[in-house]
């Protein structure tokens, strides 16, 4: 019966030694040792995040520097010079005239400049300090005061007639120039065989200054 007991004690034994010696499934395949090589992987990092908390310079554009553009002359105001078939006497003295002039294609005219001051006795003109002055194209249509009959103090009113050849027919001009002390004008007058009159166009005019010198030939 002892032996019956021993041999029992010594199977209880064996199988208690077997059983601590078997690994535990379940530890090792949910719990990491220590000493686990395992490589730790890192999440890559947000460029979004990023770029959010750090503040960005506004994209700049060259500096474009704006070029005044200059204000377009007006056109000049154009007064009409018409043809007068009864005109008033011109003033006494005849300065300067000019004859057949081709104001228009095939017609002529006589273009003249009068002053009423008088000639001393050796023939030169007696100005005063202001004179009447006209200048007038006479034409078998009419006569044109190219410069009305008016006073211009301390001056003298000249002209220069010319034809422009840029032109088919050639274009008719008399330019006309007032000079004084105190002032200076210079028009255009331009013949319209359309309207049958003369386009009068300022080119200059200024007033209150102070003439100092004017050239002349001797």
């Amino acid at each position: 019966m002892k032996t019956v007991y021993f041999l029992l004690l010594c199977a209880v034994l064996l199988f208690s030694m077997t059983a601590c010696q078997q690994p535990n499934a379940n530890t090792s395949a949910t719990t990491p040792t220590a000493e686990s090589t395992e490589p730790v992987v890192t999440p890559p990092a947000d460029d979004s995040l990023t770029a959010s908390a750090t503040p960005t310079a506004a994209p700049t554009s060259p500096v474009e520097t704006a070029i005044p553009t200059p204000p377009e002359a007006p056109t000049p105001p154009t007064d009409w010079i018409e043809s007068v078939v009864d005109v008033d006497p011109p003033p006494q003295t005849l300065v300067w005239q000019q004859e057949d002039l081709p104001y228009s294609g095939d017609e002529h005219g006589t273009l003249s400049l009068y002053v009423n001051a008088d000639r001393d006795e050796i023939g030169e003109i007696a100005f005063d300090d202001g004179q009447e002055w006209l200048l007038r194209l006479e034409t078998p249509q009419g006569s044109f005061d190219l410069f009305p009959r008016r006073y211009v103090q301390l001056g003298e009113v000249s002209c220069s007639v010319f034809q422009d050849m840029n032109n088919e027919p050639p274009i008719f001009h008399v330019l006309v120039t007032v000079s004084q002390s105190a002032g200076y004008a210079s028009y255009d007058c331009v013949y319209d065989p359309a309207e049958n009159a003369f386009a009068r166009r300022p080119i200059y005019e200024v007033s209150n200054i102070n003439s100092l010198a004017q050239s002349y030939v001797i």
